[in-house]
């Protein structure tokens, strides 16, 4: 998928993590993102 088709969030996200976010917490928000995104996929609430 083209990098400018995807949400603004998820660019915003993804540009954070390329270029701001400190390598320390790059785990924690990898371990967050994960979570979420299995959370999402289990969820029966939303399609």
């Amino acid at each position: 998928m083209d990098f400018k088709a995807l949400p603004k969030a998820v660019q915003k996200t993804i540009r954070y993590i390329l270029q701001d976010a400190p390598i320390e917490k790059l785990e924690v928000n990898q371990k967050q993102v994960n979570q979420a995104i299995k959370q999402r996929k289990t969820s029966n609430t939303r399609s």
